[in-house]
């Protein structure tokens, strides 16, 4: 039998209800993963052992891995939930990406990997749109090219078409391209799919849920836009993002 629909007080409570608890959750399991690492942080400062500090590196990594983990989780129960609130704003488009990127080549040059930013004049200094989802939705692609590319380099080219005849809309085009592990042409049709962890050998080596890629996928569709993905297994990824609302405010 299917299960009708709850009525609208209904969904309304269940919607505050979960609410809370992922408030709730995000402070009780936040906290204390932020003293972990907190304390990893002024451990590494100290006297140690090469060993030591092996081990000490081994587990900000393992804390970080599940800080992220967490992340993931409550961005994607938010949005499930309806919970996420798209506001709209100006912001500078050059300034978010490359606040984005110190995070990112910090992380491409402790896994050796090089990192390279490139945004094309045509980007405009602000447009209008959601900054923070913006961020959140790219950081979920770069976070992922980082995660699967081991050799090589990571590279986000922004760029920006021209407006459309009378029109101040213009499409903001974020490509994000590595030398990772690439994915086989036949499972490209399911990664943006919810905890989709592609079956290859080399894939199942590497820890997560598999929700990055449908984070991502949700935030741009409910932002207008679109993602389109091109692989080739154990030669890379190219993930191109499109955003035909970013627009110059007037």
């Amino acid at each position: 039998m299917q299960a009708l629909p709850l009525p609208l007080p209904q969904r309304d409570e269940l919607d505050r209800l979960k609410g809370q608890f992922l408030a709730s959750l995000n402070h009780e399991i936040r906290t204390p993963l932020s003293g972990l690492l907190g304390m990893t942080e002024l451990l590494l400062e100290t006297e140690l052992t090469e060993e030591q500090m092996e081990y000490v590196r081994s587990t900000r990594e393992c804390a970080n891995s599940l800080l992220e983990v967490l992340n993931s989780v409550l961005a994607y129960s938010a949005l499930q939930g309806g919970l996420y609130r798209f506001e709209s704003t100006e912001f500078s488009p050059r300034e978010l990406i490359e606040s984005l990127g110190q995070e990112a080549a910090a992380r491409a040059a402790a896994k050796g990997v090089e990192w390279q930013l490139l945004i094309d004049g045509s980007v405009p200094q602000t447009v209008s749109g959601s900054p923070r989802h913006l961020r959140e939705c790219l950081w979920q692609i770069v976070q992922n090219a980082l995660k699967f590319t081991n050799t090589g380099s990571v590279q986000v080219a922004v760029s920006c078409d021209p407006p459309e005849p009378a029109r101040l809309e213009r499409t903001m085009r974020i490509q994000v391209r590595d030398t990772g592990i690439g994915i086989h042409s036949e499972d490209l049709i399911q990664i943006f799919d919810s905890f989709t962890q592609l079956e290859n050998g080399l894939a199942r080596s590497y820890s997560g849920l598999g929700l990055g890629l449908a984070i991502a996928d949700k935030l741009v569709r409910k932002m207008g836009g679109l993602i389109q993905a091109e692989s080739q297994l154990g030669k890379g990824s190219v993930f191109t993002l499109y955003f035909p609302h970013a627009r110059s405010p007037a």
